[in-house]
């Protein structure tokens, strides 16, 4: 039968790909979030939280991975909004240039950290951003939506294409 050959290629698919991804031998792996400590310019400490909130539960409903907030350095992902130089060796250039940038798991003093660009014009649900899509071009006047930036960076920070590099 055609259609159950489809849904069984399918199916083996979709694990072949987790399994790339190193998320089918780490059920329910545990993610500890850093409370966070640090407003951006443009969006407050509680839109932040809710920010982030919801983008790692994007994540947990397609993968077996819980996030929990908790205060302190022992976080595995530590989300930070900064400017310049930050002390990671990768300093930001201001507005219109990198937006964010985002370190694999590991040892370094950095695993895990996703880092936003304080200088760009960081918005959170607004009216201003038209396209869902945005467009990073090197101008004043774009508006970053964040929740998008941070879907994508969490890849990064949680190691999910660790082995498809």
């Amino acid at each position: 039968n055609f259609l159950q050959d489809f849904k069984t290629v399918r199916k083996r698919r979709s694990s072949s790909i987790l399994s790339e991804l190193g998320l089918l031998c780490k059920k329910n792996k545990k993610n500890l979030v850093r409370t966070y400590p640090k407003d951006s310019a443009l969006l407050g400490r509680d839109t932040v939280r809710a920010l982030m909130y919801y983008a790692l539960k994007v994540w947990s409903d397609i993968a077996p991975l819980n996030f929990h907030e908790v205060a302190g350095s022992n976080a595995d992902i530590q989300i930070d909004f900064t400017k310049a130089d930050h002390n990671d060796g990768y300093p930001f250039d201001g507005p219109g240039g990198t937006v964010a940038h985002a370190f694999f798991p590991g040892e370094r003093f950095t695993a895990g950290d996703t880092h936003f660009d304080d200088d760009e014009p960081w918005t959170f649900r607004s009216p201003a951003v038209i396209n869902t899509k945005p467009v990073i071009m090197p101008m004043m006047h774009v508006h970053f939506e964040c929740f998008f930036f941070v879907l994508c960076w969490l890849i990064n920070c949680l190691g999910l294409l660790n082995d498809l590099a």
